[in-house]
């Protein structure tokens, strides 16, 4: 080094953390992406508010220096992988699970983006088996159960129990938030329409979770639970024009805004980090 400069020392992933993290910057990260498809899904579907917090979450938790292996199960547009790769690509190592069925992942800009960034896709079917040779840190599961049977699930979770050497992180809708307390009130279904058939690119809600079901469902597959957290989201009525959008968002802060404030156990999604006990798992293995 030349007499009189100063070092320069690599940001830790803590400080990229403080930085970096918040909805306004990843929003600003996902308006940048080239195609239309991903920008219209992502804000369409209001993800940037849980995503923050699955972010948040991933870099709190106690890891040593080398790169957090991180396994995205149903990476669909990226909502979760891209920012995470985006904000802290040399700390992470990124694994994903995605349908067969899925072309994104096999073709087209969204398969470039993965290949670029050295993204391994295991094309797996949940309901007939998760067979992956390796093990990560942190494994997140967001917005997939509720397509799930309760069986599945169940299965799903022993799965990925024996390749989680970390955090299991789930989110997934609350089944009592505010909208379906008032659904049910004036005799509306909380689900989809019914699933007829089997269909492997139908995406409708099959089964539905409070937190102490999915709480309950953790604990009797061998989890530990490490935090539970009530998600708010903005109603989908905000999708609308500007002018019904700026009506909507009164009556949202009115009425249902108030109730989540008041009460989270009636916000919108729910947020479980799960641990596992290696040796749990031996055991079980023998």
């Amino acid at each position: 080094m030349v007499s009189g400069e100063k070092a320069v020392r690599k940001p830790t992933r803590q400080a990229v953390m403080e930085s970096v993290v918040s909805c306004k910057e990843i929003h600003s990260k996902f308006a940048a992406w080239d195609d239309e498809e991903w920008r219209r899904h992502i804000f369409a579907s209001n993800d940037p508010y849980r995503i923050v917090e699955i972010v948040r979450e991933i870099f709190s938790q106690p890891f040593d220096s080398r790169p957090i292996r991180v396994l995205d199960v149903g990476i669909g547009y990226g909502y979760v992988t891209k920012p995470i790769l985006d904000h802290f690509g040399e700390h992470v190592e990124v694994s994903a699970i995605e349908h067969p069925s899925v072309e994104r992942v096999q073709s087209g800009p969204f398969h470039s983006y993965l290949a670029e960034n050295e993204v391994t896709v295991y094309r797996q079917n949940l309901e007939t088996g998760i067979d992956i040779d390796d093990s990560f840190d942190v494994i997140v599961v967001g917005e997939v159960i509720e397509h799930l049977s309760p069986v599945v699930f169940r299965q799903v979770l022993g799965e990925l129990r024996s390749i989680c050497d970390g955090y299991l992180l789930i989110t997934t809708p609350n089944i009592l938030n505010v909208t379906n307390r008032r659904r049910l009130l004036f005799g509306s279904d909380i689900l989809d329409a019914p699933v007829i058939g089997d269909d492997e690119n139908s995406y409708n809600h099959i089964y539905l979770y409070s937190m102490n079901t999915l709480v309950e469902v953790l604990e009797e597959q061998g989890y530990g639970i490490e935090r539970q957290r009530y998600l708010s989201a903005w109603p989908e009525k905000f999708r609308r024009a500007k002018l019904e959008r700026n009506l909507a968002k009164i009556v949202y802060n009115l009425f249902e805004g108030q109730i989540q404030r008041a009460f989270p156990r009636t916000r919108k999604r729910l947020l479980v980090l799960a641990s596992v006990d290696k040796a749990d798992v031996a055991d079980t293995d023998r």
